[in-house]
């Protein structure tokens, strides 16, 4: 079911995008509103038509996502803006830096599609090798420390020690971005916190790996500050344990028997 999205000014600027034919730039931004709140949709050209150029019908949509797969032009060390891939025979597609761009609602119901695992249906060498949720390694430097995108400069040796902790390892670069900014107004030992909160709500109410929140989704927003005074909610009876509960303590009552 397509879904509002943000289009940011930037967009018309976008050098390698202006590379592409203005179809392709429309399908681009078509296919943020295909996509679940992780960025990803099914790879299944037909339907993506009809539900983006119903009325053109000599739009090719399978020649326009190898496009947005390829090598840009300007900046061909960065990734595409997609990747086409394959998880157990069914086809998919990731938007990739989906997270620095979007800002699902929070009330959207996390995707039930498959992250981006290696296999590929548009082979581009630059791809071989990218693992996890269709992220691509961080640029290192000499010292091998992952670099924030921002000023280039080494990450806080802090965020090594929150990201192990961290249970849902998605878009590590992304989540470095933005703890790099919050460090700006807050400490560690208020990120570090606010996690531990968070790791025993996750236990508490034994959430399961699929409802847990992106990482950089529990950092963007300030939504990490609602963790900071953390408590577990106090456990409340399901109404029928209450029902039998109250008709047992009536029942005492008109037959004089112990409770």
């Amino acid at each position: 079911m397509p879904r509002i999205r943000s289009l940011k000014p930037d967009f018309f600027k976008d050098e390698d995008l202006a590379e592409l034919q203005c179809w392709q730039r429309l399908l681009f931004a078509g296919l943020w509103c295909l996509a679940d709140k992780d960025g990803r949709l099914q790879d299944r050209p037909r339907r993506i038509k009809s539900e983006l150029f119903p009325y053109d019908d000599k739009i090719n949509i399978n020649a326009g996502l190898d496009a947005l797969a390829s090598p840009k032009l300007h900046s061909p060390k960065h990734p595409p803006f997609i990747v086409r891939y394959e998880v157990d025979g069914e086809r998919y597609i990731q938007i990739l830096s989906w997270q620095l761009h979007q800002n699902p609602h929070h009330t959207e119901k996390d995707g039930v599609i498959p992250a981006f695992n290696g296999s590929l249906t548009v082979n581009e060498p630059f791809l071989k090798g990218a693992t996890g949720d269709a992220h691509y390694p961080e640029p290192m430097n000499k010292n091998q420390e992952p670099r924030t995108k921002k000023d280039n400069g080494p990450a806080p040796p802090e965020f090594a020690g929150w990201w192990t902790k961290y249970p849902r390892k998605l878009g590590k670069q992304d989540a470095l971005q933005v703890y790099v900014g919050i460090l700006k107004t807050s400490s560690p030992d208020d990120l570090t916190k606010a996690l531990d909160n968070y790791l025993t709500e996750i236990a508490t109410n034994k959430t399961e790996e699929k409802y847990i929140k992106h990482p950089v989704t529990f950092l963007r927003a300030d939504r990490w500050k609602d963790y900071l005074e953390w408590m577990p909610k106090k456990q409340v009876p399901d109404t029928l344990t209450w029902a039998r509960e109250r008709l047992a303590l009536e029942r005492a009552k008109k037959t004089g028997e112990p409770e």
